[in-house]
């Protein structure tokens, strides 16, 4: 049984688009949707929803605009620490690969509202800062449950499409440090068509075909 509901995505060209369950999949379940779009300027727009079984429905709230631009991003939600991790090729500033935090159960929520039309500010840090890193070519994410971190790889646009990978640490106030720096995972000069990061066994496990 498959129901169909209308998000509103508006109008322009869609750059990426996720949705991220919230909190498993009971009676009712708590969604967001994550979408960046040109016809904003692929800036990021976050909007958090419930789905009814019963119903088979779908209603979304007011969807907010954050000031992160992104052609490209991934994401997950870590029930742990009640976080919503973004990692993306920042539009706004030449490519470079960041992190955002956001947390959409916290009790006193600064990190993401309803209100109607307004901006807000997640948490962000920058990874990677060569101007010419992952620009356009793609970014994944996920945590490395053994260890609590992070784990981003990227494919440098910048030093021959190569996939790099690093290790990070979530802080309290939702900054993040360097665990393990940036690693190369190809070859060197090894360009890359496509692939899939993951983490199994304690260990971050990258799939990719290389385009040589």
């Amino acid at each position: 049984d498959v129901s169909v509901t209308d998000s509103d995505m508006g109008t322009g060209g869609m750059k990426n688009f996720m949705i991220i369950n919230l909190d498993g999949f009971s009676g009712t379940a708590t969604h967001m949707k994550l979408r960046a779009w040109d016809g904003w300027n692929e800036y990021l727009f976050i909007q958090v929803g419930t789905y009814t079984k019963a119903t088979n429905s779908m209603v979304w709230g007011t969807e907010v605009r954050t000031s992160h631009r992104m052609e490209t991003f991934h994401a997950y939600f870590d029930d742990n620490s009640d976080n919503v991790v973004i990692a993306y090729e920042d539009e706004g500033d030449s490519g470079a690969g960041a992190i955002l935090i956001v947390q959409p159960h916290a009790t006193a929520n600064t990190h993401i509202t309803s209100s109607s039309g307004s901006d807000y500010a997640p948490v962000r840090t920058e990874f990677e800062t060569n101007t010419g890193a992952a620009t356009y070519n793609g970014i994944q994410v996920a945590a490395d449950t053994t260890n609590n971190k992070i784990l981003v790889a990227y494919i440098d646009s910048g030093d021959a499409s190569e996939i790099k990978m690093q290790s990070l640490t979530l802080n309290a106030d939702h900054t993040l440090t360097s665990y393990i720096g940036e690693t190369l995972v190809t070859a060197n000069s090894q360009s890359t068509r496509g692939w899939q990061m993951g983490f199994a066994n304690g260990k971050g496990v990258i799939v990719f075909q290389p385009a040589d």
